[in-house]
């Protein structure tokens, strides 16, 4: 409740007592650490918010909260070709993704060659 308050300092602080106390659950510490990084982001401090936001990636890639944040901190500090290489990077785990789930078995070359797509991922 403190970060809806605007009380981000003790944001921060609660936030920091729960990793603490928190189990390693993956799903959990991703919405920890992503909360810590919009409260550092509300108190201008873009290192710390882009270690929290770096932190949440590192455990789900797909944390699209914790990429928003780390896009906006990467922005006001001024790493635009950080930025670009984040973006760059998502895109190209969404595209794995999407290649996984996909049926290569459905793949008949008429658009594309698929083995070319295989070898690019």
């Amino acid at each position: 409740m403190s970060f809806r308050a605007g009380k981000y300092e003790a944001a921060v602080q609660a936030y920091s007592e729960v990793l603490r106390t928190v189990e390693n659950s993956d799903a959990m510490l991703q919405s920890i650490l992503s909360n810590p990084s919009a409260a550092h982001l509300a108190l201008n401090s873009y290192q710390m918010a882009r270690r929290d936001a770096s932190r949440a990636l590192q455990l789900i890639p797909d944390n699209e909260k914790a990429r928003h944040r780390l896009l906006t901190v990467l922005f006001h500090l001024r790493s635009y070709q950080s930025a670009l290489d984040s973006l760059l990077s998502n895109s190209v785990v969404a595209l794995n993704n999407a290649m996984e789930q996909w049926s290569y078995s459905n793949c008949d070359g008429s658009y594309f060659n698929c083995n070319e797509i295989k070898a690019a991922l």
